[in-house]
């Protein structure tokens, strides 16, 4: 009698231990589901918080990056004026420099030009008035040889009737 006492006690131990793995089991399995779900619906809100600060550092970097190139953008700008200026005067100089030159160089032509224009007309004027003068000449010796012949004709007139009378 002890002995299936000792059986029945065994039996129901043994029952009672795989009833207790199979309860334990299952609530094991239950509490892994419930882990489960919990992990997933923490790795969502962790994702979303993710998301978020994702979305809020992006904005910032973004809004940091805007400022950043709109402050690269205006010392581009002020490079480029500044260079644009700087270039402007350069060529401005050496737009005066080639101008001073071409007006000095004109300057040397219209000085030449002239200088031979006026030794030019100074020939001109010169063979003119030696022609002048040498019509002048020929007036003169020609007006004084008529007045010489008249002046002898009347002396030989004046002495012929001086010698009739």
């Amino acid at each position: 009698m002890f002995k299936r006492l000792q059986q029945k006690l065994t039996d129901f131990v043994e029952s009672k231990v795989s009833t207790l793995e199979t309860n334990i089991t299952q609530e094991i399995e239950r509490l892994e589901a419930k882990l489960f779900q919990t992990e997933q619906a923490n790795l969502t809100t962790l994702q979303q918080h993710i998301d978020s600060a994702t979305k809020l550092e992006s904005q910032r970097l973004e809004a940091e990056l805007l400022q950043t190139q709109q402050a690269n953008l205006s010392t581009l700008q002020e490079n480029i004026n500044s260079t644009a200026a700087e270039k402007i005067a350069q060529l401005e100089a050496q737009l005066l420099q080639a101008e001073q030159a071409s007006l000095a160089s004109l300057q040397q032509h219209i000085d030449s030009a002239t200088k031979q224009e006026s030794e030019r007309l100074e020939a001109q004027l010169l063979q003119a008035e030696q022609a002048n003068l040498s019509t002048l000449q020929q007036h003169i010796d020609s007006a004084t040889k008529q007045e010489s012949q008249l002046l002898e004709a009347e002396l030989l007139q004046t002495q012929q009737a001086n010698l009739s009378t």
